[in-house]
C-alpha cells in the first residue's frame, strides 16, 4: 500500500496528490487503450483487404 488511509484523511495535500496521480494514471491508461484499439482496427482492416485480394486472385 502506498499510503495509509488515515494519512490521507489528515493530510489534504497528500490526498490531492494521490487523487491527481490516480486521475493521470486513468487518463494515460484510457489513452493507451484507444491507441491500441485503433491499431487493432487498422490491422483487421488490412487483413480483410488482404483476404479480399486473395479471393480475387484465386478466381483467376
Amino acid at each position: 500500500m502506498l499510503f495509509e488511509e488515515s494519512d490521507l484523511i489528515k493530510d489534504t495535500k497528500k490526498k490531492s496528490q494521490v487523487i491527481e496521480k490516480i486521475n493521470k494514471l486513468i487518463f494515460l491508461t484510457e489513452s493507451k487503450l484507444k491507441d491500441t484499439e485503433k491499431e487493432l482496427r487498422a490491422k483487421q482492416e488490412e487483413e480483410e483487404e488482404r483476404r479480399r485480394l486473395q479471393d480475387i486472385f484465386r478466381n483467376f
